[in-house]
């Protein structure tokens, strides 16, 4: 497959997908990061685990921020996720 495709279907799909699902998406990720470093954890790997805890910990940052802005911005008629 053409990374180069695959890359525009994965940007496009991040451009059309609603607040909601962009953080849904965005916890999935935190959820997959903590799994890694319990694995990693559990396999004595304190190198990967820290990694993972670091990348996690940015993460969550950056979605506590982001469910802040979407849940204290007012849906109107034109945005994609208000209902019709």
């Amino acid at each position: 497959m053409d990374m180069r495709g695959y890359q525009r279907y994965r940007e496009d799909s991040l451009n059309t997908m609603t607040q909601g699902e962009l953080l849904l998406l965005l916890y999935d990720e935190l959820i997959k990061r903590l799994t890694q470093a319990e694995l990693s954890l559990g396999q004595e790997n304190y190198e990967v685990f820290e990694g993972r805890i670091t990348r996690y910990s940015r993460e969550r940052s950056a979605a506590v921020s982001i469910s802040s802005i979407i849940w204290t911005t007012p849906l109107t008629a034109s945005s994609p996720s208000a209902p019709i």
